[in-house]
């Protein structure tokens, strides 16, 4: 096995100068953002070729096409020299994601440049015919994810069609007066305790960040920093059953993701939280949020820096059915919801076995 800089392995293309919001649900070409998860598409492609895509803004992210694609000025594209496959390269720091995060400097919203990513040393085969076996061995372990990935998203689409189905759509006045969100319960910014005050920071409570947020399941994740007993005091504290909302995130397409809380939290001031009234279902209430997040987004800043401030977000209106009809739709979600847990267990599983197996391939283990 080698070692090499990036630097002396990636080959930089010009950068796009097209913004995050561009990225539309509909398009002919793949649309990158800093997101770790590429959603949008675009009508008019930028890109032709293989190449690796790096999210700057944010947090770590690394993207892999190979066609026409665009992406937003927030990303920098790179192709390899060829003594590396880009493909190769792109599934070295796929799992070892934290070189990339290491990367990132800065407080609040953290950035990485071209210059630091040049930095990040990478270990691979000299040969290429054992780049090629490892691609071919990780390609076998993405399509399996990729399966179960398609099975979620079938469950999805019934959960919405059944929502849809009892609700109809919940911004129009049909069966029910339109509400402010305001009325749904009551809504809570987050906040930061001061860092200079060391003994704010401990084990007590996960202090939730808009991370927590960024993912496909209903629940929020555990959280990677959490508040002392006495910073509980000074953060914003909500119960189980709430609904938590990214208001300020780097890329616009993060506004409006949501999560319920399935425990009491702490949370930054990135994010609101609305402590449902005892006539609103949390469920309800998150899908409500989740298949609503485009009008959300709709009342954001402009800029490309999305930020929904309280009085915003508080004065969006939706329809709010009977309880027992969000009751109803409450246990239909549940059940539904076991068996994604089930197969969600099944799923960490095999990410789980192909980390050890990255681990093994990428430090030499199996193959010379």
């Amino acid at each position: 096995m080698k070692s090499e800089n990036l630097g002396n392995i990636l080959i930089f293309e010009k950068k796009s100068k097209r913004r995050a919001s561009e990225g539309m649900n509909n398009g002919d070409f793949k649309f990158f953002t800093s997101s770790p998860i590429q959603t949008k598409k675009v009508s008019n492609s930028d890109y032709e070729g293989e190449f690796l895509i790096f999210g700057t803004g944010g947090s770590a992210s690394i993207h892999y096409c190979s066609g026409k694609f665009s992406t937003s000025a927030d990303c920098l594209v790179a192709s390899t020299n060829g003594v590396v496959l880009t493909k190769y390269v792109y599934y070295y720091l796929k799992y070892n994601l934290d070189l990339i995060e290491n990367s990132f400097q800065g407080s609040g919203l953290r950035h990485t440049s071209k210059s630091r990513l040049k930095d990040i040393v990478i270990l691979y085969p000299d040969n290429i015919q054992n780049q090629k076996k490892i691609i071919s061995i990780f390609e076998k372990v993405d399509i399996i994810i990729e399966k179960r990935n398609r099975s979620n998203q079938l469950r999805d689409i019934m959960i919405r069609s059944y929502f849809y189905e009892m609700f109809r759509n919940p911004l129009i006045q049909d069966r029910w007066d339109l509400k402010p969100l305001s009325e749904f319960g009551k809504i809570v910014t987050g906040n930061t305790p001061p860092r200079r005050n060391k003994e704010y920071y401990g084990s007590y409570i996960d202090w939730i960040k808009s991370d927590n947020l960024n993912h496909s399941g209903i629940f929020l994740t555990r959280s990677s920093e959490m508040l002392s007993e006495i910073g509980a005091t000074v953060g914003r504290i909500v119960p189980k059953g709430s609904v938590l909302i990214t208001c300020i995130a780097g890329s616009i397409d993060c506004i409006g993701n949501a999560a319920i809380a399935d425990r009491e939290v702490s949370f930054n001031q990135q994010i609101n939280a609305i402590v449902p009234k005892s006539n609103i279902d949390s469920f309800y209430l998150y899908y409500l949020i989740e298949f609503s997040k485009s009008i959300i987004q709709s009342v954001s800043s402009k800029s490309l820096k999305g930020i929904v401030n309280k009085s915003k977000l508080s004065s969006i209106k939706f329809s709010i059915p009977p309880i027992n009809l969000q009751k109803k739709f409450s246990i239909f979600v549940q059940k539904v919801q076991g068996i994604r847990e089930f197969q969600d267990n099944s799923m960490n599983k095999t990410r789980s076995l192909s980390n050890s197996l990255a681990q093994k391939l990428l430090a030499r283990e199996i193959i010379n």
